[in-house]
C-alpha cells in the first residue's frame, strides 16, 4: 500500500494554467510549474534564485513529447537562459529545497536519478545527450536525495507528468489481470487511471489486416524504435517492459494488429467476464 499523502498546489497568479507552486505536506521541497509565456513573472520569485533541478517538457519537431533535465545553481537565471536558446519546450517545472539544504552535488546526483528515472520509464524522447556519470555522495546524503527524487515523481504524477513514472509504479499489488488474445497475439494486462498497462513478455500479432487504420497503430513505431516491442518470430511481436495505453481500444488495436473494441477483447483471466461487464456496467 503507497502511504496517504497531501500535495498542495498553490495558484501563484490566481490562474490554473499561470505559475503554480506545488508542495508535499511534511517536505522540504518546492516545486514552481512555468509555462513559457509566464517567464516574466517567474523572474520576480525570488525563491527561483537558488540551486535545483528542473525539467523543461515539449514536443519535437517530429511532434514527439520530449524532455529536458538539467540543475544548475542559479534556477531563474538558467531559465532564462533556456527561453533563449532552446526551441521545443513549452514548460518549466523546477524543484528546489524551501531550506536551501540542497547543494551542488546534491543536484547534481538529483539530476543524474531523474534522467536514469526517465529513461527507465520510457515515456518520452529526452533532449539531453548521454547519461551523465554519477556523482559520489555519502551514505546520509545519498538517502536524503533519493527520498527528495521520490517525492519529485510524486509531486509531477499527481499534478499530470507521468513522464517520470514506471507504468505499475503507484498501483495496488491486487490489479485484476485481463487477457486479449488472437491469431498471432496473447497478451496479459491490467486496466488502471492512465489507461491499459500491457504486460511485458505480451505477443503482439505483426501483420496489420485491413480493418486497422493508421491512427490505430500510431504507437507501433515508436514502440519498436525505443525497444519496447521487438520480433518474437516470423509473425509475432514480444514486449520487453510493460507499457501503459491511453485506453483499452488502443491497447487491443496495437496487439491484434486490427480495428478493435478493448472493453470486449480484454477478458478477466479468473471468470472471462469482459472489460466492459467488470468495469462499465451495473
Amino acid at each position: 500500500m503507497n502511504p496517504k499523502q497531501t500535495v498542495k498546489i498553490f495558484l501563484a497568479e490566481g490562474n490554473p494554467t499561470g505559475l503554480r507552486v506545488l508542495e508535499l505536506f511534511n517536505w522540504n521541497g518546492r516545486g514552481v510549474i512555468i509555462p513559457r509565456d509566464r517567464i516574466e513573472s517567474s523572474v520576480k520569485r525570488d525563491d527561483l534564485a537558488t540551486q535545483g533541478v528542473y525539467l523543461l517538457i515539449g514536443e519535437s519537431e517530429e511532434g514527439e513529447d520530449m524532455i529536458y533535465i538539467g540543475e544548475s545553481e542559479n534556477l531563474k537565471d538558467r531559465i532564462r537562459s533556456h527561453n533563449r536558446n532552446k526551441d521545443f519546450w513549452d514548460t518549466a517545472i523546477c524543484f528546489f529545497s524551501k531550506d536551501g539544504n540542497l547543494n551542488k552535488a546534491h543536484v547534481k546526483y538529483l539530476e543524474e536519478l531523474l534522467i536514469a528515472e526517465s529513461l527507465e520509464a520510457g515515456r518520452m524522447k529526452i533532449e539531453n545527450g548521454n547519461q551523465p556519470s554519477r556523482t559520489r555522495l555519502s551514505e546520509s546524503d545519498e538517502a536524503e536525495v533519493l527520498i527528495f527524487a521520490e517525492n519529485i515523481k510524486l509531486i509531477l504524477s499527481t499534478v499530470g507528468y507521468t513522464f517520470l513514472k514506471k507504468p505499475t509504479e503507484y498501483e495496488s499489488d491486487d490489479k485484476e489481470v485481463f487477457v486479449c488474445n488472437g491469431p498471432d497475439a496473447a497478451a496479459k494486462g491490467f486496466y488502471s487511471s492512465e489507461g491499459m498497462v500491457v504486460l511485458e513478455g505480451s505477443i503482439a500479432r505483426k501483420e496489420i489486416t485491413e480493418s486497422a487504420k493508421d491512427r490505430h497503430l500510431k504507437m507501433r513505431p515508436v514502440l519498436l524504435a525505443d525497444g519496447s516491442l521487438v520480433s518474437h518470430n516470423e509473425v509475432s511481436y514480444i514486449f520487453t517492459k510493460n507499457v501503459v495505453f491511453t485506453s483499452p481500444s488502443n491497447a487491443a488495436q496495437n496487439i491484434l494488429a486490427r480495428n478493435a473494441n478493448g472493453w470486449t477483447e480484454w477478458k478477466r483471466e479468473s471468470d472471462g467476464k469482459t472489460l466492459d461487464e467488470v468495469y462499465r456496467q451495473t
